[in-house]
């Protein structure tokens, strides 16, 4: 997910391993998310892109034309390397609207612009040192008691559940309802094989979630951005 620098600013980007500064030597900057779009009918008329390097320096780097969404995002993968970057378990998308290819990059390497047409245009920074947590639980069919579930300092019961007559949209509601929870990210689905419910409650990284009094058995945190 994140673009990192390597610690040294050099070596090969053929490397097998290379070291990410944030990994090796806690130094990492701010996690941020940058975003541009370009449109289709023009993309090839990019010829350069620009990224800071590990001093904020920025780097310009012509790239080679470009006629589709993999290339451009080859072409901007190969700006980060020229700055020092880079690219680690994903972190950058370059999404088709019909209209626009629409570049995103999230994590510590800052990209600054590209270049068309004689004029440059700067990627959206959106930063954030806050995370939302997805906490998923299974709640089965014929458990004993009110099923409750604890958000932060607030315990709702959820009711006694019996499959399949109980239903995900009605457990939903309930945990949607929750103080804390983000609702248009917290889902309940119906689970056959079960023979219950999967309950997955978003909230923020530093609220504590439990069904019964148990954690849940797979927590999922990712940075929001503002």
């Amino acid at each position: 997910m994140i673009l990192y620098r390597q610690a040294s600013g050099q070596g090969n980007v053929d490397n097998v391993v290379n070291v990410a500064q944030g990994i090796c030597c806690g130094e990492a900057g701010d996690v941020c998310q940058y975003t541009a779009a370009t449109t289709k009918a023009t993309v090839g008329s990019i010829t350069a892109i620009s990224v800071k390097d590990a001093d904020g320096n920025t780097v310009k780097t012509t790239v080679p034309v470009a006629t589709n969404a993999r290339e451009l995002r080859n072409n901007i993968v190969l700006a980060i390397n020229a700055a020092g970057g880079r690219l680690f378990n994903g972190g950058l998308s370059v999404t088709d609207d019909g209209t626009n290819y629409n570049i995103s990059g999230v994590g510590e390497v800052v990209l600054v612009s590209y270049s068309k047409g004689g004029s440059d245009t700067a990627f959206t920074q959106s930063c954030t040192d806050a995370y939302q947590c997805v906490h998923s639980f299974y709640a089965f069919d014929g458990v004993a008691g009110g099923n409750m579930l604890t958000v932060g300092a607030t315990t709702t019961t959820l009711g006694a559940i019996t499959y399949p007559s109980t239903t995900a949209a009605s457990l939903e509601t309930i945990v949607d309802g929750i103080a804390g929870v983000v609702a248009a990210d917290s889902t309940v689905a119906a689970d056959a094989l079960r023979r219950g419910y999967l309950i997955k409650v978003a909230v923020a990284s530093n609220v504590g979630v439990f069904l019964n009094g148990v954690a849940a058995f797979d927590i999922s945190c990712e940075p929001n951005f503002s």
